[in-house]
């Protein structure tokens, strides 16, 4: 039943799960198609699979670091002309989090990750000023 909402993907993640014996290294860079022979369409699994349990907390502390930065920085906002650009830049950095579900998206050098690069640098670079 997951499968059906999901375009395969839930089988394709319990297989990384299972397949996954090398679970604190993983298996390095595309590790997902080492185990199953294809991509693992979610940042999570993808570390998983190429960098194991230590990737997967890197991943999400930078991850959140990011999350809790951004919203920092905006509620610390004074100047209105850059208020614009924080904002569109959070709404971006949460778009491509959310997209990173069902998608590798920043977790691969690619557009995601130079765009998610690019408005995370907007925000860390208006927040130490």
């Amino acid at each position: 039943l997951a499968d059906v909402y999901t375009s395969g993907r839930y089988s394709d993640w319990v297989n990384i799960l299972k397949k996954n014996h090398n679970y604190i290294y993983g298996f390095g860079v595309m590790g997902d198609r080492y185990l199953i022979n294809t991509t693992a369409s979610n940042i999570i699994f993808y570390s998983y699979a190429s960098a194991g349990a230590l990737g997967v907390i890197l991943i999400t502390l930078i991850s959140l670091f990011i999350l809790y930065s951004s919203i920092l920085t905006l509620k610390n906002s004074n100047n209105l002309y850059l208020q614009k650009y924080k904002l569109i830049s959070f709404f971006c950095i949460i778009s491509l989090m959310l997209r990173s579900i069902f998608e590798t998206s920043y977790g691969v050098f690619g557009i995601d990750l130079m765009l998610f690069s690019f408005f995370v640098s907007i925000i860390e670079r208006s927040r130490n000023k």
